[in-house]
């Protein structure tokens, strides 16, 4: 089976991908230097990851008389967009990317053309996850390797509890900052009579 990308709404059917890499994400640390003492001090308190490169080669298939416009094609689809990038080969993920056309080649026989997008370290899911509660009680969410802030629709005043910290939510549709799933389980024990239900999207390097 041949694997292609999807750019946005756009799929290269006249493109065919010859290869690809993805790049590693660097890990983000805040060290300093203290004088008399061995090696750096690490103050990193978080794991963070700087971009990520992926770069994308494919190969033109058709009439050599059609190649410029192709390329026309290509660069009006992809160059110097933000753009959800899908593999074919990885339907459920998605790569939030800067892309741009970083090469194309003058030998219309091969008719070679690189892409290259300058992604955000974690691929996410492209369904967002979701789950719901009748208030009171407790749910357990799983969550991948990205930290999430869930999207908390209520319609009725609740309190949120995950065994640290409480946060008291009025009726409505938020985004608490304090309120985050780490990976793994998070278990929340909601007070308050309401239907409440729960979005976020996973992420993982």
């Amino acid at each position: 089976m041949v694997y292609g990308i999807t750019f946005g709404s756009w799929h290269p059917d006249n493109l065919i991908l010859t290869s690809m890499s993805i790049g590693a994400p660097a890990a983000k640390r805040t060290t300093v230097e203290i004088t008399g003492r061995n090696g750096k001090l690490d103050l990193t308190q978080k794991e963070a990851y700087g971009n990520r490169t992926n770069t994308y080669t494919f190969e033109f298939k058709g009439s050599p008389a059609t190649y410029d416009s192709v390329w026309s094609e290509v660069f009006e689809a992809v160059h110097g967009k933000n753009l959800n990038v899908i593999h074919d080969s990885d339907p459920d993920y998605y790569w939030d990317a800067f892309v741009t056309v970083s090469s194309l080649s003058s030998d219309r026989r091969k008719g070679q053309i690189n892409i290259s997008c300058d992604c955000q370290p974690y691929k996410l899911k492209v369904a967002e996850t979701t789950a719901s509660i009748s208030a009171p009680g407790s749910i357990t969410l799983t969550n991948e390797q990205k930290e999430a802030v869930p999207t908390i629709k209520t319609d009725g005043e609740i309190i949120i509890s995950d065994g640290s910290s409480s946060v008291a939510i009025a009726a409505g549709t938020y985004s608490v900052s304090g309120l985050t799933l780490a990976a793994g389980t998070t278990t929340w024990t909601i007070t308050g009579t309401a239907s409440v239900s729960i979005s976020y999207r996973e992420g993982k390097l």
